[in-house]
């Protein structure tokens, strides 16, 4: 609190700075004429005479040089614009040339293959694989005590070096990473938080730099990520995404969803409007338009980053029945699924333990709960701290934060949150209307313009506004 505190006094301090400069740079231009008109003629009584004697004032000569002053007014405000846009395009420049000089992803990382995998080959081949978020990283093995030692003192080290050379140099996100995936499995990611799950999925999207081993997908890859990112369209535009409208697999894929029921209560259905950064939908809601975009794209490979936490109980048993589970709509689909929640993890076929960037443990729910290992003791610490809080759906008490993060955004929101309850339509009545009727779902409007005189209520409102 103290730290967010101080950045808040320096951020304060600068907006102050910034304003007495901008305010003494307004009143200097602004009466650049008069202090130019004072100074020459004060400098003339003065010194304007034959050898330095004092000037002779007459009408002609005040006249004059004032008309010639009022003629340098225009100058000088020309040369604040174009010193105000000339720093502009300095700094503009300089910005679109670092994004345009960023590096490329390397195409090399992982090796890809559209043509799609046959039921039980894999889909997903990784082996012996390091990856990191960093150009330059030192790998951290601590698997001996020597080596333990010397990562406790390279991470010491590394606390007394400057921010830029800690971000230079760290520890590869993953190690030595094993992954075999076959086709149309679901397999589960768990670990603690900072363990890597979602790293492991930006690895093979090929988000992150490979230092060693061997990345393969095969087929197209559709990726749902914690925080859904929504366009500035309508509703149906961000589910289809650029692809043509199929009427059939389209209300499958809402029913699937469980947007029906948003629907319904939307303004004018799926072509409402949807504004920057999903303004207009609760965290939920943004989660399953989300789903839904990947499911429509019709992939081969699913990789979903805990799609399940931002959702109420209903919905998401509702998401895994019909749309992520065994007998759902992606259910012939290669999917790798992040979550924190333990209720689903003895239906799906692979279970994949993270630990420190590793794998720690890989197999079925009932052989990793047999083995007592890292996975049981997890479920057991969460079957303990479920029994004391009484939270549902959560591996470790610290992912608390990010639920509470996750209903804040949801009560800031302005519609009604998954616990709506909203008759769905009844079997054979059309799903999904284009718009509802005398409805409209746009937020933003055309301007609308007077022809004529101004009347009296117009003054009216703008006296009211000021």
């Amino acid at each position: 609190m103290k730290r967010i505190l101080t950045v808040r006094n320096r951020e304060l301090g600068v907006l102050r700075r910034m304003g007495a400069l901008d305010s003494m740079m307004s009143i200097v231009f602004s009466s650049s004429g008069l202090i130019i008109s004072l100074v020459t003629l004060s400098v003339y009584a003065s010194w304007g005479g034959p050898g330095l004697t004092p000037g002779a004032f007459t009408p002609q000569v005040v006249f004059v040089s004032m008309t010639l002053f009022n003629m340098l007014k225009n100058p000088i405000s020309l040369l604040t614009e174009a010193t105000t846009g000339t720093v502009r395009i300095v700094v503009s420049t300089s910005r679109i040339q670092q994004f345009l000089l960023r590096e490329e992803i390397d195409s090399d990382a992982v090796i890809r293959d559209f043509n799609g995998s046959t039921p039980g080959e894999p889909s997903i081949v990784v082996q012996d694989a390091t990856f990191s978020w960093s150009k330059k990283s030192v790998e951290l093995d601590s698997s001996s005590e020597d080596q333990q030692e010397d990562a406790d003192e390279i991470k010491a080290l590394l606390q007394d070096l400057d921010n830029e050379e800690v971000d230079a140099v760290q520890r590869p996100t993953l190690q030595h990473i094993d992954l075999t995936v076959k086709s149309g499995s679901l397999v589960a990611i768990v670990g603690r938080v900072g363990q890597g799950k979602s790293s492991l999925l930006s690895a093979l999207i090929g988000e992150m730099y490979k230092y060693q081993g061997y990345a393969k997908t095969v087929g197209r890859i559709a990726y749902v990520p914690q925080q859904s990112w929504i366009l500035n369209a309508t509703l149906r535009d961000n589910v289809l995404f650029g692809l043509e409208y199929d009427q059939e697999r389209y209300e499958q894929v809402i029913a699937a969803s469980g947007l029906e029921p948003d629907i319904a209560i939307l303004p004018a259905g799926d072509q409402t409007e949807i504004g920057e950064r999903g303004i207009n939908l609760s965290g939920g809601q943004k989660q399953r338009v989300s789903l839904a975009r990947a499911a429509y794209c019709d992939a081969d490979i699913y990789l979903l980053d805990d799609p399940l936490s931002a959702v109420d109980a209903h919905v998401d048993q509702h998401l895994w029945n019909e749309l992520i589970g065994p007998q759902g709509l992606l259910r012939n689909k290669t999917r790798l699924l992040v979550t924190h929640g333990i209720h689903h993890l003895q239906e799906v076929d692979e279970i994949i333990l993270l630990k420190d960037g590793r794998i720690a443990e890989t197999g079925h729910y009932e052989d990793l709960m047999a083995s007592g290992k890292a996975f049981c003791r997890l479920i057991r610490e969460y079957a303990v701290i479920h029994r004391s809080q009484d939270t549902p759906g959560m591996i470790s008490g610290v992912e608390t934060g990010k639920a509470e993060t996750q209903s804040q955004e949801t009560a800031e929101s302005d519609t009604s949150d998954d616990t709506a309850v909203v008759a769905a339509p009844k079997k054979g009545e059309t799903k999904l209307e284009n718009t509802k009727e005398g409805k409209k779902g746009s937020i933003i409007k055309a301007e609308t313009s007077r022809v004529g005189e101004l009347k009296l209520s117009v003054l009216l409102e703008y006296l009211q506004a000021m």
